[in-house]
């Protein structure tokens, strides 16, 4: 699909609406304002949580909780980040670089699938389904939390629906899941662009189970024309 499409005069004037916001609030996360400002309301001071993802989100999410980890792929965009964060004097980040390795294959309940995907998944799953994973670094920092640990997880770098479905367990009650891009990988009548129709299939079988998953759980969807930011709360 021609991405001229999208150059329509609502297009032009909801992209110039979000650049003229971004250029005034530097220190705000390239999420939707709307997203943003529900996300302030909602993170708590001892919260600890996990991005995929670096960037502004980085400085602003370590402003507001107690601990947040980090995860970058790209390691010119990380040492950009990390000066960011000295110069800032931050020290309750612990961030990482790892970068994305094509790993192997496997189901979700294979011998070499992560603890969550072969305990937890295996179990909710529909019969006879197995979602298809990559084992790697990236996407596996989340194992390192006990079920119900983390306050909030920001899914917006690589594999996103992998990184997605791991960190459903590890939320507490309450606790935040944050997709950036939403509309590219589920559903939706977003008007932005990438979004996928509103009767079409998720990106992926990771998106299917995460999307059955949180079928039940409350969520905000936003969008502001160029990108979506769905938060979702944890029963």
């Amino acid at each position: 699909m021609s991405a001229v499409r999208y150059w329509t005069p609502r297009y032009l004037g909801d992209r110039v609406r979000v650049m003229l916001h971004e250029w005034t609030n530097p220190s705000d996360p390239w999420f939707t304002q709307q997203a943003t400002r529900l996300l302030e309301s909602l993170l708590r001071p001892d919260d600890v949580g996990v991005e995929w993802g670096s960037g502004r989100s980085t400085l602003w999410f370590a402003r507001l909780v107690a601990k947040l980890v980090s995860v970058e792929h790209n390691q010119a965009w990380y040492e950009r980040v990390l000066n960011q964060l000295k110069r800032s004097s931050i020290s309750n980040v612990d961030y990482r670089l790892a970068p994305v390795g094509d790993g192997g294959q496997v189901t979700a309940w294979g011998d070499t699938g992560s603890y969550h995907l072969r305990n937890n998944l295996a179990q909710q799953s529909r019969a006879g389904t197995a979602v298809a994973v990559r084992t790697n670094p990236y996407a596996e920092v989340v194992e390192e939390f006990a079920p119900s640990q983390l306050g909030f997880v920001s899914v917006d770098g690589m594999w996103r629906g992998e990184c997605a479905l791991r960190s459903l367990p590890k939320l507490r009650p309450g606790g935040l899941m944050i997709v950036d891009n939403i509309n590219w990988f589920l559903p939706c009548a977003s008007t932005a662009p990438g979004s996928r129709a509103i009767d079409a299939k998720p990106a992926s079988d990771e998106w299917a189970e995460f999307s059955r998953l949180v079928r039940e759980w409350r969520y905000v969807w936003t969008s502001n024309g160029v990108s979506d930011t769905a938060v979702w709360l944890k029963p």
